[in-house]
């Protein structure tokens, strides 16, 4: 477990070309001992030869001495066999130096100074004899000799060469015997280590294969639970090869996942309930905001009805107004006219009646006014911060109004006043030039008041159509957003949905309850 899969398999691979290289080599060994057996079978092969060859050339020397001794020395036959004799001595010695040039061991050479001096001592009877056979006076005896001597010389001398024969024979078998046992050890010792080697080969590839197989299935199982969504299952630790930083990459893997999970969950959670509360909020916006809309709508037509009634107030006020001039100018005119007075007063009777329905206008514009006036300092009042300006318009409207009522029952005194004057004007005919003085400055203060007052009427008539018209683009404006918060509680709702969705998808992957 603390070796890398490297380290692993090259120490395998490694252990089995080593067996290989052990087992080559013990084969080649054992080729080269038998290519060193057959080197060496060939040398005694090649020396028996050599001792086979000596030994019928010894045998074919053997066979002319005695042929020469047996035939009584005859000068030609012995004239021939010397030459042949000398010829296959030499051969004879030829092969005598190169076996003792080969023989090495004390036994051998033993063997080989034992064949020399069998040799010397059979060539040295061999050539007396044959001398001895050239003297007639000896030739006799000499010839004795040759079954007694030389026989028997020639006997020791190849029994000698016969044991070499035996001694190389003997090493032949050796060699023999030695490759035998060389060729068995090899095939019980080649089968063997291949046996050995194909057994630790085998449990060294299970070994290393249930080495990695078990940590990879581990991996592959981890792998699968983290692929299912479990993150709960704590990953094998405790290796330090290839498959351990594999384990430790998918540990850290999971642990990523557990913190990523979980703050999504949380997310996913927070942003449900927050999604869920800008839905409801929008729900409540978007009923304010068409409550709110309707009562625009109401304003804006109030107001609308409001600002038709001001325009008709202004109009009468204008009326009034030109009346009043009227009414100074024939003021005037009576004070000019003071001498005519029978049919000046019959004049400012009938102006009094006339003023008198002037009046009566006038009391009736100042009623409007005061209740138009009453109505938009109560919308004013609704309305709140933003009716602030309109309401001081309205407290004005009223004081103008109460200023015109105010006039209105000063005229109405006056005309009174002068149809009283009128029933006595032959008493007051004096007093009616004072009297028109006092008329015609209050008919200009008439025209004075009334002019204010239209005046007035007509900006207010100006402030409430912008304030309608204010009105009505906030009332555009509410429903404006009131489609917008419709629009946002959708988007909050679709929201909401997918933010479940989203909770249902994590939902799938179980995490420890501490993470």
């Amino acid at each position: 477990m603390k070796m890398k899969l490297r380290t692993r398999l090259a120490g395998a691979f490694a252990a089995l070309l080593a067996l290989q290289v052990l087992v080559a080599g013990i084969a080649v060994a054992q080729l080269v001992s038998l290519d060193s057996m057959d080197e060496r079978e060939d040398s005694l092969r090649q020396r028996r030869d050599d001792v086979n060859e000596w030994t019928s050339l010894t045998r074919l020397n053997v066979s002319r001495a005695v042929s020469v001794a047996k035939s009584g020395s005859h000068a030609g036959l012995a004239q021939w066999t010397d030459g042949e004799m000398k010829q296959t001595s030499a051969a004879i010695g030829a092969l005598q130096k190169k076996l003792e040039a080969g023989f090495t061991s004390r036994e051998e050479k033993t063997r080989m100074e034992a064949v020399a001096t069998a040799r010397k001592a059979y060539v040295d009877l061999r050539a007396g004899l044959l001398k001895r056979m050239a003297v007639p006076a000896e030739a006799a005896a000499a010839q004795a000799d040759v079954d007694a001597r030389l026989l028997p010389a020639s006997r020791a001398y190849l029994a000698s060469l016969a044991d070499v024969g035996k001694l190389v024979d003997g090493q032949l078998q050796a060699v023999y015997a030695e490759r035998a046992a060389i060729h068995g050890r090899a095939m019980k010792l080649l089968p063997t280590l291949a046996g050995l080697a194909l057994l630790l080969g085998a449990a060294m590839a299970w070994l290393v294969a249930r080495s990695i197989t078990v940590p990879l299935g581990q991996a592959q199982g981890v792998a699968r639970r983290i692929a299912s969504g479990d993150l709960t299952e704590p990953v094998p630790a405790g290796r330090r090869d290839e498959v351990g930083d594999l384990l430790a990459a998918l540990a850290a893997m999971q642990d990523n996942l557990r913190g990523m999970v979980g703050g999504i969950r949380a997310g996913t959670e927070s942003l449900g309930v927050a999604t869920s509360q800008i839905a409801s909020g929008n729900q409540d916006l978007s009923s304010r905001t068409e409550r709110a809309a309707g009562n625009l709508q109401q304003t804006a037509a109030t107001l609308s009805t409001l600002s038709e009634a001001m325009t008709s107030a202004a109009g009468n006020a204008g009326d009034a107004r030109r009346l009043a001039d009227e009414a100074a100018h024939v003021a005037h005119r009576g004070g000019e006219v003071v001498a005519k007075v029978v049919r000046t007063m019959a004049d400012i009777d009938a102006s009094s009646g006339r003023i008198g329905e002037i009046t009566s206008v006038i009391d009736g514009i100042a009623f409007q006014t005061n209740l138009l006036a009453l109505n938009a300092a109560v919308e004013a009042a609704r309305a709140g911060e933003q009716g602030r300006g309109f309401a001081v318009v309205a407290a004005e409207v009223r004081g103008l109004a109460g200023r015109c009522a105010e006039a209105a029952r000063e005229i109405r005194g006056l005309i009174d006043a002068s149809s009283a004057r009128v029933a006595d004007g032959s008493r007051l005919v004096g007093d009616a030039g004072q009297t028109m003085q006092h008329i015609e400055k209050s008919v200009q203060q008439v025209t004075r008041a009334i002019g204010g007052l239209s005046e007035a009427a007509q900006g207010q008539a100006g402030g409430i159509g912008e304030v309608n018209q204010a009105v009505t683009q906030l009332d555009q404006i509410t429903q404006q957003n009131a489609a917008l918060v419709e629009e946002a509680a959708a988007a909050a709702q679709s929201l909401k949905d997918q933010a479940v969705s989203l909770a249902r998808l994590v939902g799938g992957f179980r995490v420890p309850h501490a993470a």
